[in-house]
């Protein structure tokens, strides 16, 4: 997933300008110029794509407006994502689980049912993503797939100044679907941090809500992000960037009338303004185990460990059997 994020660092998504003549040679809009792309593709493929198979995850950094400084809502009629989606398998991966936009879709990874979210597209009640996340979470089988995990960019739940409660929209629009079936696991970039829910929803730790986990820690030539937003005088205003046209605004005061908490909140069991990498083991159909590491320790130490369970007293977490509900295929079986 991180490998996908930050593929604009040299320009290429004509957000930064060069004065100096060095880029002198780039055609405009140098957000378009498709060797960098091309470079760094190679280079992730020597890296780890050789070796490691990877399913795409786009950010606002892929973003990318194509011939105009304006941006869109998704695909924006051809005008954005467009490098992204012709260098990823997105399309075909999108129509083969009934998705009619390569920005989201789905796919069976091992024992998870992976779900593959867009902010940056439209996500309303009513949406066509919307209804495709329903029909996708409503139909997948947990008898071979008894995990269950969504990705998208930006957290619905960070304690960090950065970007704070910028995606409340989508929240509020999906946040209860994915309960109601039982996600179990969220995965989120965009906040260059680490930090881990305890299983949470609407503000609030629930044991049968999913475990959010931002891991936009992969490094940055931004740095990472040093500021909570429960910091003494450091609450800040929520506003929607001009990258983010989805949704639109959605203030909330979650804190008993207040915008920011007063010391880290209760549903945050982890964080560090760190660089590091993280890495999930499903050890059978009820237990995984999440493992973060930073990346500036000299050895592999784990920083954060914790054992996710899949809560068997929720309905939603339970193994919900196509042809049977009450056996459990994967009782011992380990996944590592």
């Amino acid at each position: 997933m991180q490998s996908h994020r930050y593929a604009d660092d040299l320009q290429t998504n004509g957000s930064s300008f060069v004065s100096n003549g060095s880029f002198a040679h780039v055609p405009f809009p140098t957000g378009t110029y498709q060797p960098w792309w091309d470079m760094w593709f190679r280079y992730m493929q020597t890296a780890i794509m050789s070796s490691i198979p990877l399913m795409p995850q786009h950010g606002n950094h892929e973003l990318e407006p194509q011939f105009s400084a304006n941006y869109g809502i998704g695909l924006d009629g051809g005008h954005q994502f467009q490098s992204y989606v012709a260098r990823n398998p997105v399309a075909a991966v999108a129509t083969a689980s009934g998705s009619s936009s390569p920005l989201w879709y789905s796919v069976d990874v091992g024992p998870a049912h992976m779900v593959y979210l867009s902010n940056y597209a439209e996500f309303d009640v009513g949406s066509d993503q919307y209804e495709w996340l329903r029909q996708d979470l409503s139909s997948f089988d947990r008898k071979t797939t008894p995990w269950l995990v969504a990705t998208f960019h930006a957290p619905f739940y960070s304690s960090y100044t950065a970007h704070y409660l910028e995606n409340e929209c989508m929240r509020q629009a999906m946040e209860g679907v994915l309960y109601t079936y039982g996600v179990d696991v969220i995965f989120n970039g965009h906040l260059h941090v680490y930090e881990r829910t305890f299983p949470m929803y609407k503000f609030a730790v629930d044991e049968c809500g999913p475990v959010h986990i931002i891991i936009g820690d992969g490094g940055n030539i931004e740095g990472v992000y040093k500021t909570y937003a429960d910091d003494p005088g450091k609450c800040p205003t929520p506003s929607v960037p001009s990258y983010q046209k989805a949704g639109g605004f959605c203030p909330i005061h979650p804190y008993n009338g207040s915008l920011c908490a007063g010391s880290q909140p209760a549903w945050s069991a982890f964080r560090e303004p760190s660089f590091g990498h993280g890495i999930l083991t499903f050890m059978n159909s009820t237990s995984a185990l999440w493992q973060w590491n930073r990346n500036l320790d000299n050895e592999a130490v784990v920083a954060d460990s914790v054992y996710i369970t899949r809560t068997p007293s929720c309905s939603s977490k339970q193994l919900h059997f196509k042809d049977d509900l009450n056996t459990d295929v994967y009782p011992t079986t380990s996944f590592s």
